[in-house]
């Protein structure tokens, strides 16, 4: 399994309508995750984090490139704030 070091992709995460994400580092909001999919066509990798939870990202085209299924890579959630 290869481990893309050191790459940590930060995503934004809806306020309404989207699910927890489990972070594994809740000081930092930070969790690891596996690429299960990529979509080249829609631009989506479908990612599962440790905790089991599957997440769609939507990304930019070119931050696909060289991207395989099975790569692992730290994904940034922003805290949400308390409401």
């Amino acid at each position: 399994m290869k481990i893309a070091v050191g790459l940590v992709l930060i995503t934004d995460v809806p306020a309404m309508g989207s699910p927890h994400v489990t972070v594994s580092d809740p000081a930092q909001g930070t969790v690891l995750v596996t690429v299960m999919a990529i979509n080249g066509q829609t631009d989506q990798v479908t990612v599962r984090t440790h905790e089991g939870q599957l997440l769609v990202l939507h990304r930019l085209p070119e931050s696909l490139a060289g991207l395989q299924v099975g790569d692992q890579f730290t994904l940034e959630v922003p805290q949400r704030a308390a409401q």
